[in-house]
Parts: C-alpha cells; sequence; structure tokens
C-alpha cells in the first residue's frame, strides 16, 4: 500500500505536468491601430484597426493578422521578453531606405512580452501606434 504523501506527491505532478501543457498551447490576441500604410513579412496592411492571434509562448510562432473578419496576413513573429511591463500598448513601425513603414514590434500593456516581425528595417526610427 502506497503511503498518503506517495499518492499526493503523483497527484502534485500530474496536475503540474497539466498545466503547463494548457500553458504551452495558449491563445494571444490583441488589437493594434496603425495610422498609415506598413508592411508586415512582405504583405500590405493599410491604415486601420487589427486584431493579431498567436498561439503558444514561443519564441517562434505563427501569428494571424485580421481586419474586421477577413484574415489579412499570416506571418512568422518572434516573441521576446521585456526587461519591464509594458506601460502601453503599441505597435513599432520601422522606416524602411525606401521610406516605407515597416511593423517591427507589437507591445501589449501590462504584459512583460512582444511580438517581433522579420523583415524590419533594423536601427531605423520607430513611431508607436495604439493599440487596444
Amino acid at each position: 500500500m502506497k503511503s498518503l504523501g506517495s499518492r499526493i506527491a503523483i497527484v502534485m505532478v500530474v496536475l503540474s505536468l497539466a498545466a503547463g501543457a494548457y500553458a504551452a498551447g495558449a491563445s494571444h490576441k490583441g488589437t493594434f491601430k496603425i495610422s498609415d500604410p506598413v508592411q508586415v513579412s512582405g504583405k500590405s496592411l493599410p491604415a486601420g484597426e487589427y486584431v493579431i492571434k498567436w498561439d503558444g509562448t514561443g519564441p517562434d510562432v505563427q501569428a494571424t493578422i485580421s481586419q474586421g473578419s477577413k484574415v489579412v496576413a499570416t506571418v512568422l513573429a518572434k516573441v521576446v521578453e521585456l526587461q519591464q511591463k509594458s506601460t502601453s500598448s503599441t505597435a513599432e513601425v520601422a522606416n524602411g531606405a525606401s521610406g516605407n513603414g515597416t511593423l517591427s514590434q507589437v507591445q501589449f500593456s501590462g504584459q512583460k512580452y512582444a511580438l517581433e516581425f522579420s523583415g524590419a528595417a533594423d536601427g531605423a526610427g520607430a513611431s508607436g501606434s495604439s493599440i487596444r
């Protein structure tokens, strides 16, 4: 007969594994607004409000960007940890060499992570647009 302590330990291990599996499959969602047209992974996004969704905790994820009920882009993104929680939700736009804006990062208010998009111009100036 197993001791009560062993049974409790087994139950705790099973519960923690189940919680970890749930967190790994967690869905995330945010809304962002851009005031000027931008590019993201080769896709053009006109000015407007968008919903971004992705599954998992990363670091590499596939994000779906929708406007209304229409999916306008499916892009690869990287979940990056921020040094501190973001005080506001922002969409950062880098200015490319041709002058076109490229969506480089989306931060979420109250969260300690952001999404970074590949293909963004490095070292270029960024402007914040609010997201909700």
